[in-house]
């Protein structure tokens, strides 16, 4: 059986569903202004740091702006 990896990423986005549901709702009931979205940064980072990312804040100098990295056995990706 090959396993293309379109159905690889269906697969990843199926089994976060939930958990990115709920951080777009938090988001949204939560509204900030633009580019103080310090609530939304924050909920973002911490999500994405517990899910295996590497994540580097405050980029080109604003603080809501972050860059993130998943690294696996594999290596980076």
């Amino acid at each position: 059986m090959i396993i293309s990896v379109d159905n690889i990423i269906a697969s990843a986005i199926d089994e976060a569903s939930s958990d990115l549901r709920k951080l777009s709702l938090t988001i949204h009931d939560n509204p900030e202004l633009a580019l103080e979205e310090k609530a939304a940064c924050q909920i973002l980072v911490d999500y994405l740091e517990t899910s295996g990312f590497e994540v580097q804040r405050n980029i080109a100098g604003l603080s809501t702006a972050f860059v993130c990295t998943y690294v696996s056995s594999a290596g980076a990706h």
